[in-house]
């Protein structure tokens, strides 16, 4: 019978919610799990009712609210395969500027959306005016990179960003960061504002990034210190990793990351990135809240957040350059800064669980181009170290983990790679993971995490047993063995 609480002296009939469990003792079906990989028939393990009894209260989390007129920031447009277009036009359209122009070929609209939509309007047009927008240099970089499009197959590449959460930047196709890494500050927010106004949204995405590596190792101080002066910041201001690291520069050795190569040598989430859309499947944690608004993207953790924060809260003067732009636009910078990976797998590696294997069927998710699925329940760690199991073993059987095990030390039970994968877990990590296999279907996982928990339990007395699968922290040594 639920507890009934009392204010004010009256019954509150409202039943209490029920609370989240957690550790292994409040968790009767991952016990019998437990239980099948222990030599021993110990009373230990709770039943359902204690297990209520022992849960601790759910942890509270502040949301925020959706309001109308809150800015949106959406994703980019997906990749476009120019390599697979036929029957190319001729005909050309002329942009006229104050005292320029530049002519673009009709076929370009399916990279212009403003072209696009002037040809829907009228096929016959010949000249589009684009006023003041566009200066001459940046509608000259504008053809260059449409061009370089329309005539060749985009060749995506990785920057690596090791200071922030995402580790890796995704571009298009190789060439794109050449259009863009070499220009001022004054002549990469020109084209900014010639491509929005073109609708070029692939290049725009591409500038995007470009400015977000090139501030990826600044503090807060440096990227403040870069919106009042509107300059990039210098090689010896950029704190990296290594020596060899400190540097802000573009350099191409660096940019172009080929993902054509052996897949054992490669970042598994690279790999999976670049099949095709019915072949990637996301699973998105629970606890990731949905940061669309530009409020949200700011309360983030980062430099560059934390910046965009005070320059749209006002508290110093930035450049003219600058200001010239729209909040909106340094908050697409935040937002890519402060992004957190992608937890994708591929359909090979999906094998080891018939549950998410049936993801992979019905629409892709058009926002993001490919599916995806909402795991309740499941915090974004368990699901991380769930991703890099089923990205390790390649929709491979592992080999089945004799019942019960005849050892204490996991690397006399399993590979040497499952060892020191469920070894590297806090017990807290442990029992968070255990669940999620458990929640994904994922048997081998779960398995593993059992036989982990088993080597704990192994030999010891109740009340020793009952402590390792209760709240308490076990010791560094027997956590990470």
């Amino acid at each position: 019978m639920a507890e009934a609480s009392f204010i004010n002296g009256g019954a509150c009939t409202k039943p209490l919610k029920r609370k989240r469990r957690q550790s292994f003792s409040e968790e009767p079906e991952l016990l019998r799990h437990i239980g099948s990989f222990t030599p021993e028939s110990r009373d230990v393990f709770a039943s359902d009712d204690e297990a209520d009894m022992m849960r601790v209260p759910k942890r509270i989390y502040k949301g925020h609210n959706d309001e109308p007129d809150q800015i949106k920031i959406g994703p980019s447009r997906e990749d476009i395969l120019i390599s697979e277009l036929d029957n190319f036009d001729d005909e050309t359209v002329l942009f006229q500027g104050t005292g320029f122009q530049q002519s673009f070929p009709k076929q370009a609209r399916i990279l212009m959306q403003h072209l696009d939509n002037a040809l829907i309007g009228d096929n016959s047009i010949t000249e589009i005016n684009c006023g003041c927008t566009c200066t001459p240099t940046a509608l000259e970089l504008t053809h260059t990179y449409v061009t370089h499009r329309l005539e060749n197959s985009p060749v995506p590449c990785f920057y690596d960003v090791p200071n922030l959460p995402c580790k890796s930047i995704r571009i298009a196709d190789s060439f794109d960061l050449v259009v863009v890494k070499d220009l001022s500050v004054k002549d990469i927010l020109e084209l900014a504002r010639c491509v929005d106004y073109l609708q070029v949204d692939t290049l725009l995405d591409v500038i995007y990034k470009c400015i977000t590596i090139k501030l990826s190792a600044c503090s807060v101080e440096q990227v403040v210190n870069f919106f009042k002066t509107a300059l990039w910041p210098k090689p010896d201001e950029v704190s990296f990793r290594t020596a060899s690291e400190q540097t802000s520069d573009l350099e191409e050795e660096e940019m172009m990351v080929d993902v054509g190569i052996d897949l054992e040598k490669s970042n598994f989430e690279r790999d999976v990135s670049t099949l095709p859309p019915t072949e990637r499947l996301e699973i998105i944690p629970n606890d990731d809240i949905d940061e669309t608004d530009l409020d949200a993207v700011l309360r983030r953790e980062g430099a560059i957040s934390n910046a965009v924060a005070m320059l749209r809260d006002k508290q110093f003067t930035p450049h003219p350059l600058v200001s010239k732009m729209q909040i909106v636009f340094w908050g697409k910078i935040a937002d890519f800064s402060s992004a957190r990976r992608r937890l994708l797998i591929s359909k090979q590696q999906a094998k080891l669980s018939p549950f998410l294997l049936s993801r992979f069927e019905g629409k892709v998710d058009e926002a993001v181009g490919h599916f995806t699925f909402q795991a309740k329940n499941c915090d974004r760690k368990s699901i991380q170290y769930s991703v890099d199991y089923l990205q390790h073993h390649k929709g491979m059987t592992p080999l089945p983990i004799a019942k019960p095990i005849r050892s204490i030390e996991m690397q006399n039970i399993v590979p040497q790679w499952d060892a020191k994968f469920i070894n590297g877990m806090t017990k807290r990590e442990l029992f968070n993971v255990t669940k999620t296999a458990n929640s994904l279907k994922i048997e081998f996982l779960l398995h593993l995490c059992c036989a982990k928990v088993a080597t704990l339990i192994k030999g010891k007395s109740p009340d020793e047993i009952r402590q390792v699968l209760g709240d308490e922290e076990i010791t560094e040594s027997n956590s990470k063995q």
